[in-house]
């Protein structure tokens, strides 16, 4: 693990939004440029430990948007409704 980065040191992408993707249930949906993207805004994000704390939360289960605090809020947000409801 790179503790700068908070990503396994083989990995190319940041843990934290890899969680992230997961959390908000658009996994598969961010591809590509667009993952690289993601991943690149991800890394200069300077509220790591608020994202950790949000992806720690025991409500985090059925979240649909991404924190205020998230540099990719807008990306993820706009991908998630395209994700049909599970209600």
């Amino acid at each position: 693990m790179d503790q700068r980065t908070d990503k396994p040191a083989a990995d190319s992408e940041p843990r934290l939004m890899r969680d992230m993707i997961h959390a908000l249930a658009i996994d598969g949906l961010v591809t590509g440029a667009e993952r690289a993207e993601a991943a690149a805004l991800c890394e200069r994000c300077g509220d790591r430990g608020q994202c950790q704390e949000f992806l720690a939360s025991p409500t985090l289960r059925g979240v649909e948007h991404a924190p205020d605090f998230c540099l990719n809020k807008d990306r993820f947000d706009a991908l998630a409704t395209e994700v049909p409801s599970t209600f």
